[in-house]
């Protein structure tokens, strides 16, 4: 039992992790900074020193200096992704249910000859149904065209090269796969 579990262990240490040597931010990447009591600035990384983080929001504006202390989380972008089919069934399911709950609430019983109430609803349960069918049927292209034209922007979380003592973070990873990213750091020196 004891040298499977010495062999795990060892492999588990000898190899590298998905992503382990990308932790830290490099210069010119495009970050998001979660800092102080929930300020965010979004921008790019000009420089990291020991005791602060230069993050430039455009070309034409002057870095945010903030200090390493205040820092609450880091993120690196992992540029702009389409998310079709969230965006579609979103759209589709929205409409549907829109138009039923309208259809049903406006529903008014038909009072016309038989042939104009053929094709009426008799109830407001059946105006619901008349009303989430005619939903999903606008539903549709409106869910094609907004799943095709909407993207948003994925974010990665990052550490700062420690500046003293050894530290274990352990943060969330949000985007294709839910997981756990864990950095130890070995301080010492400034960057």
């Amino acid at each position: 039992m004891r040298r499977p579990m010495s062999l795990f262990i060892g492999l588990t240490l000898a190899t590298s992790t998905h992503g382990g040597a990308q932790v830290v931010p490099d210069s010119g990447q495009r970050v998001r900074v979660h800092y102080g009591a929930g300020k965010v600035v979004i921008g790019v990384l000009d420089s990291i020193s020991a005791g602060s983080l230069h993050v430039r929001e455009s070309a034409a504006s002057r870095s945010h200096v903030i200090p390493r202390a205040e820092l609450r989380l880091i993120e690196r972008s992992l540029g702009r992704h389409r998310n079709f089919w969230s965006n579609f069934a979103t759209t589709f399911a929205i409409s549907a249910v829109a138009v039923g709950a309208l259809s049903a609430i406006t529903f008014k019983p038909c009072e016309g000859s038989l042939g104009a109430c053929f094709y009426a609803p008799e109830s407001e349960g059946d105006a619901f149904i008349w009303g989430l069918a005619g939903g999903a049927i606008l539903g549709l292209p409106l869910g094609l065209i907004i799943g095709a034209s909407f993207t948003s922007e994925r974010w990665a979380p990052r550490t700062l090269p420690a500046t003293s003592g050894t530290t274990l973070r352990l943060s969330p990873v949000f985007g294709s796969r839910i997981g756990i990213i864990g950095t130890l750091r070995f301080g010492g020196g400034s960057s």
